[in-house]
């Protein structure tokens, strides 16, 4: 079955692994590979779960430089459109 005309292309997929699909331990691993404690992971965890983060960011709880490591290793949010289609010609 051919795409939709009307069809967006679909994203490009990103590489990176999706924290809310690790296993405490890899995460754990993970900082202390970076002279981080292993209690970081628990705080990646809560932010990732907690729903008060969108984003690594806003988990307000890890100091800043780990943040920043942690967005280039890793997706925040594994949920993302594949597909996107205009509905009713885009009427609706």
């Amino acid at each position: 079955m051919a795409p939709a005309p009307d069809a967006a292309p679909r994203p490009e997929r990103d590489p990176r692994p999706g924290l809310s699909g690790l296993e405490p331990g890899v995460l754990e691993a993970w900082f202390t590979e970076r002279g981080e404690p292993p209690y970081r992971a628990r705080q990646v965890a809560d932010a990732v779960w907690g729903g008060r983060a969108a984003a690594t960011g806003e988990a307000r709880t890890l100091p800043t430089a780990p943040r920043a490591e942690i967005d280039a290793a890793f997706r925040f949010d594994t949920v993302a459109d594949t597909e996107l289609q205009t509905a009713d010609a885009g009427l609706t």
